[in-house]
């Protein structure tokens, strides 16, 4: 049992990781606009996969690199990596704030895969969350209609493979250290941006270019240890709302960088997904105290971070 200061703590660095995780997202996006995808995920690789090195042996972990190469890690690094991939492509394409909001559905496609594939009990309620969350998406892309932005199921798309991903992750056990997990998404999405390059123009860098990807690798580090100390720390259904800051940091990014503002439809949308992802994890958090959930346990390093 975690006390309300350990709590306040987690809660503390769940909000630093979701910034660093939102940062990183801006910042590829900036990116985007003179380098090709698998340039940038690959630039970014090189980046995080010396840092996580250099991490792996502060930490006296080399011994242990063999744990990456294992079925279970490999098929989580393959839904990482298919998850960012999918999501960068839309991100680059539409509104900062529309593509995270559609990612955060991943708790309540978690709750509905764990029903439908692993035969966990998902009651009533939650399976009116799930539909009114779905209701929100709708709304925030609106398909057949004008506005609608078709890149939108590719944000969509990674939300599966984010589920799968953690779904996966819960299944990892405790062999297999967090310092591994991270290392093993940095070392395969680094790999997928080598093997675009026979279908892409890269160019050289700029000095410039090179500084917003060392601040998106070091966000998106920043996001990954702080979710670790956060989930370490304190109540993961404590601190699992504050997820949804994401939207919030999305919208000033793409006010202030992109000068977009979603309209008061998107906000509805907005405010659907965000209310039935919170009620989701309070269910769960009240189904397991009184033993009635089938959660998985809780993954190292989750929550519809995809970028």
């Amino acid at each position: 049992m975690f006390t309300y200061q350990e709590n306040l703590r987690a809660i503390a660095a769940m909000c630093v990781a979701i910034a660093g995780f939102i940062a990183n997202d801006a910042l590829i996006k900036l990116a985007s606009e003179t380098l090709p995808l698998g340039e940038i995920i690959f630039i970014r690789g090189i980046i995080t996969g010396i840092a996580m090195v250099a991490i792996i042996r502060f930490r006296g972990e080399m011994s242990q690199l063999h744990h990456m190469g294992e079925r279970k890690v490999l098929l989580r690094t393959l839904a990482e990596v298919a998850a960012s991939v999918a999501y960068l492509l839309a991100l680059f394409k539409m509104p900062i704030a529309n593509a995270t909001t559609v990612m955060q559905t991943v708790p309540l496609a978690v709750a509905a895969g764990g029903a439908l594939f692993f035969g966990h009990h998902v009651g009533w309620r939650r399976w009116t969350a799930i539909l009114v969350g779905l209701a929100g998406v709708i709304i925030v892309i609106r398909p057949g209609v004008e506005g609608f932005d078709a890149y939108a199921l590719l944000v969509l798309l990674s939300v599966v493979f984010v589920a799968i991903r953690d779904i996966l992750t819960a299944r990892l056990g405790h062999g297999v250290s967090t310092t591994m997990v991270v290392a093993g998404a940095c070392f395969g999405l680094g790999i997928t941006g080598l093997l675009l390059f026979p279908f892409e123009t890269w160019l050289w860098p700029s000095g410039s270019m090179l500084a917003i990807l060392v601040a998106a690798s070091a966000m998106l580090l920043v996001g990954f240890f702080a979710i670790i100390v956060s989930l370490r720390i304190g109540d993961i259904s404590v601190t699992a709302p504050f997820r949804y800051t994401a939207v919030l940091w999305a919208t000033l990014y793409g006010f202030l960088i992109w000068d977009e503002l979603p309209d008061w439809l998107t906000f509805v949308g907005m405010g659907l997904v965000v209310a039935t992802g919170v009620y989701t994890l309070a269910r769960e958090r009240q189904l397991a105290r009184r033993g009635l959930g089938d959660a998985e346990p809780a993954p190292a390093v989750s929550g519809g971070d995809a970028g």
